[in-house]
């Protein structure tokens, strides 16, 4: 980029030495003068006559499309790899982490992200890289002597479980985190687009309540509702995390959901919002014991069960008020988003639907940079939080597990 470019190395790329070397070349290096005489077209032309010539009705073959073939080949080989020598959590940790726009983050603070969705200091931007990496946040390179009793209860061993920190229950504080930070960015989305958008009438606040279709509340009633229960939480003193829960578990079972964004369409009908976000190597989405339909084991390297399980367990979390309908994607949609940033594709679809009609062209991007943002933060965060954890009960020393 041109902002790494300093005026020192433009002055050594200016000097006589360097700019005189045609003669120190091999005369085949030497390109022939160019006729600037000549149309913009024939020009083109004598640039790409040596291109790879498409095969009969093909793709042109550019050398963007081949680096992109060559990239996707060596991460299914390393994804491969690491599934072969017993490595499945970094195998669909890597598998996971391959798709466009994942390294957008990358730039660290000071570059894209700021607000919420950065940094908030070099060692957490650390820490994301490390996990970026395949290297776990604590293991046998930096001292970790083996297995330890985790806060949850579990033995772990930082080899056999590298990414322990994104499903550990003790780290459901940074989670929640996460959770609203997903959410909060997607409302944002929409406020944004509501005004250009030809299919939505207007956004509810946050957390607006799911009404049984035998419910005929007016929407404005639903939405000032909504604000009600929003402003309640903002005066309400701070809350545990197990309180949190106990209180969210009592208001199911009581008959009482409610969906973390949502909207009213041009057609007077309550659009849900479900948002989940989950580690993909998590034990419970392994596909150890799962068996293909004629009963041989199923081994895909990379492949996980997150999202149908995740879509599975939301959906019986609202069949008993919403019915049939909790399979219309017109009514629930479950925007279900991985630990390392990728959008499930029905979370794409929707992300899709809703900025179809926005002027700005690089919103879509935008998100998904923001969203991975803030996932990469929150991700370092727990890990941070569980590597201390790590040190006291293994006696390494913070600065050594940190370097």
């Amino acid at each position: 980029p041109s902002r790494w470019v300093s005026s020192r190395s433009l002055r050594c790329c200016a000097s006589p030495a360097l700019l005189n070397t045609a003669s120190t070349l091999p005369h085949s290096f030497h390109a022939e003068p160019s006729d600037w005489s000549q149309a913009w077209e024939d020009r083109r032309d004598d640039r790409i006559k040596f291109r790879t010539p498409a095969a009969q009705d093909g793709p042109t073959i550019t050398a963007r499309r081949t680096r992109r073939s060559i990239q996707h080949r060596w991460s299914a080989s390393l994804i491969s790899f690491l599934d072969h020598n017993g490595q499945q959590s970094k195998a669909v940790w890597a598998e996971c982490s391959s798709f466009k726009g994942s390294g957008r983050w990358l730039d660290g603070p000071g570059g894209v992200f700021y607000g919420r969705h950065s940094f908030r200091s070099p060692i957490e931007y650390t820490m994301s890289l490390r996990m970026r990496l395949l290297l776990p946040p604590a293991s046998s390179d930096v001292g970790a002597p083996g297995p330890i009793l985790c806060s949850c209860g579990r033995t772990i061993d930082a080899d056999d479980m590298p990414f322990h920190c994104l499903d550990c229950s003790s780290s459901q504080f940074f989670h929640i985190h996460r959770h609203n930070a997903i959410r909060d960015t997607t409302i944002d989305l929409l406020n944004s687009v509501a005004s250009s958008h030809t299919s939505i009438l207007s956004v509810f606040p946050k957390e607006p309540l799911v009404l049984p279709p035998t419910d005929h509340t007016s929407f404005p009633s639903l939405r000032d509702e909504a604000a009600a229960h929003n402003t309640s939480l903002r005066t309400a003193p701070r809350q545990s995390v197990q309180d949190f829960r106990t209180s969210r578990a009592f208001a199911r079972n009581s008959g009482q959901a409610r969906a973390d964004c949502g909207f009213i369409t041009t057609i007077n009908r309550q659009y849900n919002i479900e948002i989940t976000c989950s580690n993909p190597f998590a034990p419970t989405y392994s596909l150890r014991g799962v068996r293909d339909p004629h009963g041989d084991p199923l081994s895909i390297p990379g492949l996980s069960r997150a999202l149908s399980l995740r879509t599975a367990a939301k959906r019986a979390r609202y069949r008993p008020i919403l019915g049939d309908l909790v399979d219309d994607p017109q009514h629930l949609a479950i925007f279900l988003v991985e630990a390392t940033g990728r959008l499930s594709e029905p979370a794409t679809a929707l992300v899709k639907f809703i900025v179809k009609d926005s002027p700005c062209r690089s919103i879509l991007n935008t998100f998904c940079s923001q969203i991975g943002g803030s996932i990469a933060r929150y991700n370092a965060m727990a890990a941070l939080a569980w590597v201390q954890h790590y040190t006291r009960s293994s006696l390494i020393s913070v600065g050594e597990v940190a370097g």
